[in-house]
């Protein structure tokens, strides 16, 4: 949403699958087409709003300086005026509590509608549990979540793409993201194969892969380089990269 008044653009695309119910739906509100003609072209259904100088429409300029001053008086785009409703079914005509209004509305017509419905739009969940997240496949191949285009898990196969940056704020999850990595690693080796090396001056992840280890003792070696300067550290990773003892890395 760019601006509340001015030009009214709405589209819609087909579902891919028709199971889904809904397809992608979209609207922007400009205050002045002219200032985006590219997005004004890629829109085949506009509605335009009494303009504040009806040089701007881009419609007809004419038939834009006869849209009445009423509040949702416009023109389409075959220059037939138009009055927009107010979405609401309680007679009333304010607008400072519209979204409450709009929900009734909503609710009104599921309750008195008897025909075939859309299945309802599925949305992520508000918490994933790590455990119904599928188990890592081969080499660590490693679900890290769900996609919300499909809702189905997000893999990072390390044995082809060793490398994994992730980013975040504080409090996005990266240290989770690290954890539920280190908790795939003796899911994935046997005893002895692998070593954990740990670069955390905060000590969060260090704690997490030790409790890890003291549940599969003999799978997971922890050296930790939290409490190194930075420059030794550098130099120690260099060389453990040389030398092919780090198979895979993860930052974040």
């Amino acid at each position: 949403m760019m601006a509340a008044a001015g030009l009214f653009m709405t589209g819609r695309e087909p579902a891919d699958d028709p199971r889904d119910g809904v397809g992608e739906e979209f609207a922007c509100l400009l205050q002045r087409a002219v200032d985006r003609p590219a997005l004004r072209d890629l829109v085949g259904t506009r509605l335009e709003l009494r303009l504040g100088d009806s040089i701007d429409s881009v419609i007809d300029m004419r038939a834009a300086a006869r849209v009445p001053r009423a509040p949702g008086s416009g023109l389409t785009m075959d220059k037939m005026n138009f009055l927009a409703a107010i979405p609401r079914v309680d007679g009333r005509s304010r607008t400072d509590d519209l979204a409450t209004a709009t929900r009734t509305l909503a609710e009104t017509v599921a309750d008195c509608w008897d025909g075939p419905v859309a299945p309802p739009v599925r949305m992520l969940p508000a918490i994933l549990p790590a455990d119904r997240l599928p188990a890592p496949e081969g080499r660590m191949r490693v679900a890290l979540g769900w996609g919300e285009a499909d809702l189905e898990p997000v893999w990072h196969d390390f044995d082809t793409q060793p490398h994994l940056t992730v980013l975040g704020d504080t409090g996005s999850g990266k240290t989770a993201v690290l954890r539920l990595i280190a908790s795939a690693i003796p899911r994935a080796y046997g005893p002895g194969e692998a070593e954990v090396v740990i670069v955390d001056s905060r000590r969060a992840l260090v704690e997490a892969v030790r409790r890890i280890a003291q549940v599969h003792p003999t799978l997971l070696l922890v050296d930790d380089l939290g409490e190194l300067d930075p420059g030794s550290r550098l130099v120690l990773i260099r060389r453990l990269i040389r030398e092919g003892l780090l198979e895979f890395d993860i930052v974040a």
